[in-house]
């Protein structure tokens, strides 16, 4: 247990010392940009369930349902 204390002051001990980092610059101004996007899975849901109940209709299930 001693010995695991130890390495615990010795690593804290180490990783504690003063370094002359020169600072960061950043930008003055930040550019924030905003998507609007539909994200709704609620066609997707409907044609999956169309296909797993049926399913003989292969890929012409997703046009069973048009959202504009």
């Amino acid at each position: 247990m001693k010995y695991i204390y130890a390495v615990c002051f010795l690593l804290l001990v180490c990783s504690c010392h003063k370094e002359n980092d020169t600072p960061v610059v950043l930008p003055a101004r930040t550019l924030l940009v905003y998507l609007g996007g539909d994200n709704n899975l609620d066609a997707e849901t409907y044609d999956k369930l169309v296909q797993t109940s049926n399913p003989q209709l292969s890929s012409s299930a997703s046009f069973l349902r048009l959202n504009v």
